[in-house]
């Protein structure tokens, strides 16, 4: 089933023909759901919109709901990739391995050879169709449309709060964070997010832009741009984030050079850093302070 290497893994669900499968998968879920409903004997409202858990293996229900929205979340980036680079067969993907990979590391917030390989472990009785060359990616269309049903359908505040009643939070976070993984896919995909806001979200998760950058591309102020980017999953990952050798050298040297001006260890540094100071005396006690500042202008 699984083909050797990272790219072949995730390429073993990231086609259209694995609808069916992902179908399956929710239904078997929503069987546990719902089972809950009538062992419990609870009936409100809502009960069909929010079905309580059972509660035998209610563990292995929160591990197996984890485990399936965050394949959702790793197969919703993946089409984005395919998609964004123009890649409409399994041939073209796998021709183009090495630039599919890197975005859909920008993209994914999870390892998506993991989540395949703990969701073909959690699934064992699912298998999926043989694939070639010419079989199409899975579309960004069906994997909004398959999320949006899941969404509906995800009892997550009832998976939050069995995780809690068993003393195992963890597992409810693992849910909430997929599923708010999930509610952002679908908001940047849907008709209603225009295409200048998905370049500069792009951007601003490969730090090619700053959120100041973004706020003035959308006429919007930084709070709501910060906003727009979080309400819509665009988020730097970790190695956007981690500073290399040289970054890091050179932060520790600038919080050195600091450190020495605070101490007066640096003349030319340290007349910088009283320059600072006098201003600020000048404008605390309405005073002229320019004498004491080099090369200030006296006029």
């Amino acid at each position: 089933m699984h083909a050797p290497g990272r790219a072949a893994e995730v390429t073993v669900v990231g086609n259209s023909r694995v609808l069916p499968l992902l179908v399956d998968s929710e239904a078997a879920l929503r069987k546990d759901y719902l089972s809950a409903s009538k062992s419990e004997g609870i009936s409100r409202p809502d009960r069909r919109a929010s079905p309580s858990l059972p509660v035998r293996s209610s563990e292995a229900v929160l591990v197996d709901s984890g485990t399936f929205l965050e394949l959702l979340v790793v197969l919703g980036a993946w089409s984005e990739a395919a998609a964004e680079l123009d890649l409409p067969t399994v041939g073209s993907v796998t021709a183009n391995a090495a630039r599919h990979l890197a975005l859909l590391d920008a993209i994914c917030p999870y390892d998506p050879e993991q989540v395949v390989q703990e969701y073909f472990q959690s699934f064992p009785r699912l298998t999926v169709a043989e694939v070639d060359v010419d079989t199409p990616t899975l579309a960004v269309s069906a994997m909004v449309q398959l999320c949006l049903g899941n969404l509906a359908t995800c009892p997550i505040a009832d998976l939050e709060r069995r995780a809690n009643e068993l003393g195992s939070p963890d597992l409810g976070h693992r849910c909430r964070k997929a599923y708010d993984a999930l509610v952002a896919f679908t908001r940047r995909n849907r008709l209603e997010h225009d295409d200048a806001g998905r370049v500069l979200g792009r951007a601003y998760a490969d730090a090619r832009l700053s959120v100041e950058e973004v706020a003035a591309g959308l006429g919007i102020s930084v709070p709501d741009a910060l906003v727009f980017l979080d309400r819509h999953g665009y988020a730097r990952g970790l190695k956007r984030v981690a500073l290399g050798d040289a970054e890091r050298d050179a932060a520790y040297a600038a919080m050195r050079r600091d450190r020495l001006v605070r101490r007066g260890a640096s003349p030319a540094a340290a007349r910088e850093l009283a320059a600072i100071n006098v201003v600020a005396s000048q404008r605390i006690e309405d005073i002229d302070a320019r004498r004491w500042i080099p090369n200030a202008d006296r006029s």
